[in-house]
Formats: C-alpha cells, sequence, structure tokens
C-alpha cells in the first residue's frame, strides 16, 4: 500500500470536489486519482487550459487531421499494392516463357497458398 498524504484545499474547493465525487458515486480519493490520470492520457494541462471545450475540439481537430492523413497513406498504400501486383504479374509472365517448367511448379506452389495467389492476379 502506498503512503498516504493531505492536501490543504480551499473550503469551496473542497465543497466542489465533495459534490463532484458524490455525483459520480466516487470517493473524493478515488476522484482526484482518475482526474490526475485524465488529465494525464488526455494531454490536458487544467493549469493551463481554463476553457476544456475549447482544447477538447482542438484534440478533436488533431484527430481528424490524424484521420485524414492515414487515410491518404492508405489509399497511396493501395495504389502501390496494385502496381506491385501488376509488375509481379509480367515478370512471371516473362519467366514463364524462359523457364516454363519452373515457372509452373513456382505457380501450382503459390495457388496451393491461396493468400499469395492474389498477388499474381492481373
Amino acid at each position: 500500500m502506498e503512503k498516504e498524504t493531505t492536501v490543504t484545499i480551499e473550503k469551496n474547493v473542497a465543497t466542489k470536489l465533495e459534490q463532484l465525487s458524490k455525483s459520480t458515486n466516487a470517493t473524493k480519493k478515488e476522484y482526484l486519482a482518475r482526474a490526475l490520470a485524465y488529465f494525464e492520457k488526455s494531454g490536458i494541462n487544467p493549469v493551463e487550459n481554463e476553457n476544456p471545450k475549447a482544447e477538447m475540439e482542438k484534440i478533436g481537430q488533431r484527430m481528424g487531421r490524424e484521420q485524414e492523413n492515414i487515410s491518404e497513406a492508405i489509399v497511396q498504400l493501395s495504389a502501390d499494392i496494385t502496381l506491385l501486383r501488376r509488375d509481379i504479374y509480367v515478370i512471371f509472365k516473362i519467366l514463364s516463357k524462359v523457364h516454363p517448367e519452373a515457372t509452373q511448379a513456382t505457380f501450382k506452389e503459390v495457388k496451393a497458398r491461396k493468400n499469395l495467389c492474389a498477388l499474381f492476379a492481373p
């Protein structure tokens, strides 16, 4: 068990803490611990950010930009995969003309592994 300590707060702050903790069915100790964890996880500094709604809007906008970046990356990755599939298919066709027996054996092996077979589709 961790050692405990006391903190001196103004009477009106103690009253607010009492009301908030009661409204969430938490002890004052538990409420404060969870509030501190929330501030730490969210990155919101209650001393610097007196308007939590504005700070949450900033976080939402930042998340929206990140979502856009991820979506753009997925589209680009999908296009790259399509190009790679096409290139592999072309290479495979060229190799099949040069070494038909080796290429057929490889193709059969790839077909047997259904997850790789899609790479060779045009």
